[in-house]
């Protein structure tokens, strides 16, 4: 097993662990993602190399990605679900982890979030 296997294994076990306090739903919903989430691969490229062994060396390197066509992030998710829904700051958790797999993400991370958008909203 490698070490990020480890690390992926350890994060699933704290996160089982983590969410008693989530409805009985919310929280089998976060175990079936936590489980069944294939291993994040850094590009398509990267993901290509791994089903097709050899292929990495035909490919040559990975073509760098551009900022202005990178994927929105956890950030902008959970803010963006807070601003247009009233959700609970667990249930943005959820759906946060169920839509970046291998997100390391928490409670606190998105309690963070609401706090900024006050901050913001206050002119602080």
């Amino acid at each position: 097993m490698t070490n990020k296997e480890k690390r992926a294994k350890k994060a699933n076990e704290k996160a089982n662990s983590d969410f008693s306090s989530i409805p009985n739903e919310a929280a089998s919903v976060l175990a079936t993602v936590l489980e069944e989430t294939p291993p994040v691969h850094e590009s398509h490229h990267e993901a290509q190399a791994a089903l097709e062994p050899g292929l990495e060396q035909s490919l040559g390197p990975a073509p760098a990605t551009p900022a202005s066509a990178r994927v929105r992030g956890i950030g902008t998710f959970a803010t963006n679900l807070m601003k247009t829904t009233e959700l609970a700051n667990k249930e943005i958790l959820v759906k946060v982890l169920a839509e970046f797999a291998g997100a390391k993400t928490t409670y606190e991370c998105i309690a963070w979030y609401r706090s900024k958008i006050r901050r913001e909203a206050a002119g602080r």
